[in-house]
């Protein structure tokens, strides 16, 4: 399996906005991993049915996929820890973790103004 199964043409937009999304994300946190020798692992969680950015495919078990999951793939890769992806949430119960503090970043999440109050958002 290719490393980004998203490969026709159509796509293509979507992975330059990944990359660039990944690069800001990068050095947001390459700047707090040098500021917390604490951090072992990124938690996240995302939406469910938003293909191809964030969805869930059973085989098997679930497991969650698409660009955005990519993307933190390759971040925590790049930063040296652990990628821990809760999947099956409701997302109600996704934006209380996040709230609550045990998730550091949703995979998926597009802005608006309720949102943009409570959370950073990219």
């Amino acid at each position: 399996m290719a490393m980004f199964p998203y490969s026709k043409p159509k796509y293509l937009s979507h992975y330059i906005l990944s990359f660039g999304i990944l690069l800001i994300l990068s050095s947001v946190f390459s700047l707090h991993a040098l500021a917390s020798t604490e951090c072992k692992a990124l938690r996240t969680a995302g939406a469910q049915q938003w293909f191809p950015y964030a969805f869930n495919e059973f085989d098997g078990k679930l497991k969650a996929t698409g660009i955005a999951f990519d993307v933190l793939t390759l971040l925590s890769q790049d930063l040296g820890i652990t990628l821990k992806i809760e999947t099956g949430l409701p997302w109600k119960r996704i934006e209380s973790k996040l709230d609550a503090g045990e998730l550091d970043i949703l995979a998926g999440n597009y802005w608006n103004e309720t949102r943009s109050r409570k959370w950073l958002i990219t």
